[in-house]
């Protein structure tokens, strides 16, 4: 979803009701997250736009 878009949503609609103040920055910031399985544990960042990205397990399970 486009960041302009949120705000005009059922999702921004609901996070207003809550109280949130959702304003437009013009930026839609770099993607990253993490993949949880019952044996490995994966982090990912977006490496291109904003400047670059890094991720890492810090813990990996069963070390």
């Amino acid at each position: 979803m486009e960041q302009a878009d949120v705000a005009s949503s059922e999702v921004g609609a609901g996070l207003t009701a809550l109280g949130h103040q959702l304003s437009s920055s013009g930026w839609i910031g770099n993607a990253s997250g993490l993949d949880l399985d019952r044996r490995r544990t994966r982090a990912a960042a977006e490496t291109v736009r904003g400047g670059g990205g890094a991720a890492r397990v810090e813990r990996p399970i069963g070390r």
